[in-house]
């Protein structure tokens, strides 16, 4: 990776020190010290709204809007898209309804077999010890509503997980050998009772933002000029169709875990250029490679290449197909790259993992280069963009 990327926490001392500087910082805090707290990790805001940053329900009935997301009893919801090491997970709750109910947060977890549920180490939040028992009041139709809302944040770093609920400390667990995983909220108790969720994130330990979500900094239109067709704002990364160059990152990389969600109208065409010249070429030897985005249950695309469908490395190595969401729908990617070894997550799912011993032409195409967002003169949106260390 460039000179811009970071080293991972070398132990719980040093990441402890350096997430409790970031969380502990003023509103008022000087442009340098805000600089040194986005180095800490990138801010996943983990959104509730209509275009959510994907759950998977597993079981169970919950209600979200744009503010809160309420679990009732016997619901499970996990974070199905990326997999999270060193990183803090915070939000604030509240119990609602007649009986408290008891929430688990599983932490670097994985999908037990069959699909239906998550295994893995887990936080639980018993009434009062996490929180102390409120008093309820009445609206005037009757419906019990909650006075106080608590903040939670978890802390994981090396094999330590530590809980802590308005800023005192409930738990410490220890992770054994897990150093990744999935994040899952389960909710036990009488299905009349429920957990509301709001103003939930993750931040992610070593990864760097490409996106500052406001304007092109980082980014240049490859030979002409970005704003023809390329335009940022509310930190949405938006190619509007019209003709004009691809974008392309101001830095050069190699090694990398690149992370990031796109969304796609009616039959749109993108893709993610990886390790490219300064030309964009992503075609036969001594070029870098693209990434496929498209809208495969397109008519226009009901004759592709199995190396054409989302995900794949275009014109090498097919992706498992069936990944995608529908048009409209935001989907994650994640590309990572070692050398010659590529594995592209979409969606939550390993969908390829391809070496030059399984696809001799990754031998031939560049180790180094720069990143690119393709302009297919089609609609796509981008967002998260971030990186790390592989």
């Amino acid at each position: 990776m460039s000179t811009a990327s970071h080293q991972l926490c070398a132990g719980p001392l040093r990441c402890g020190l350096l997430l409790l500087f970031l969380f502990a910082l003023p509103s008022t805090m000087r442009a340098e010290e805000a600089q040194e707290a986005e180095e800490a990790g990138y801010r996943l805001p983990l959104v509730l709204g209509p275009h959510a940053t994907p759950w998977k329900l597993l079981a169970g009935t919950l209600a979200r809007d744009a503010a809160r997301l309420e679990l009732r009893g016997g619901t499970q919801l996990v974070v199905s898209d990326y997999r999270f090491g060193d990183c803090v997970w915070e939000m604030d709750y509240c119990m609602l309804g007649p009986q408290p109910v008891e929430p688990i947060f599983y932490f670097r977890a994985d999908m037990a077999p069959g699909g239906a549920a998550v295994c893995g180490p887990a936080a639980r939040l018993r009434q009062p010890a996490a929180a102390p028992r409120a008093r309820w009041r009445r609206t005037s139709r009757g419906q019990a509503t909650c006075p106080t809302w608590h903040h939670l944040r978890i802390e994981l770093c090396g094999n330590c997980a530590t809980t802590t609920v308005n800023g005192t400390r409930v738990s410490s667990i220890t992770c054994g050998d897990r150093t990744d995983g999935l994040l899952a909220i389960g909710v036990a108790g009488d299905s009349q009772s429920s957990l509301a969720v709001s103003h939930m994130q993750v931040t992610e330990t070593g990864f760097t933002s490409l996106f500052n979500g406001s304007d092109l900094s980082g980014w240049e239109g490859a030979d002409a000029d970005a704003a023809r067709c390329w335009r940022a704002a509310e930190g949405l990364l938006e190619c509007t169709g019209q003709e004009g160059p691809w974008l392309r990152s101001s830095a050069q990389y190699s090694d990398f875990r690149l992370r990031l969600e796109y969304r796609v109208q009616a039959g749109g065409n993108s893709g993610v250029y990886v390790r490219v010249p300064s030309d964009g070429n992503h075609h036969g030897p001594g070029s870098g490679i693209e990434v496929q985005i498209l809208d495969d249950s397109a008519p226009r695309y009901s004759d592709l290449k199995p190396y054409q469908f989302t995900a794949s490395l275009y014109a090498i190595a097919p992706a498992a197909q069936g990944t995608a969401r529908p048009p409209g729908m935001w989907n994650s990617l994640e590309i990572c790259c070692v050398g010659h070894h590529y594995t592209i997550t979409h969606n939550g799912q390993v969908v390829l993992d391809a070496t030059e011993h399984t696809f001799p032409a990754l031998a031939e195409r560049l180790t180094r280069g720069f990143i690119g967002l393709q302009n297919h003169s089609e609609a796509v949106w981008f967002r998260h963009l971030r990186i790390a260390s592989p």
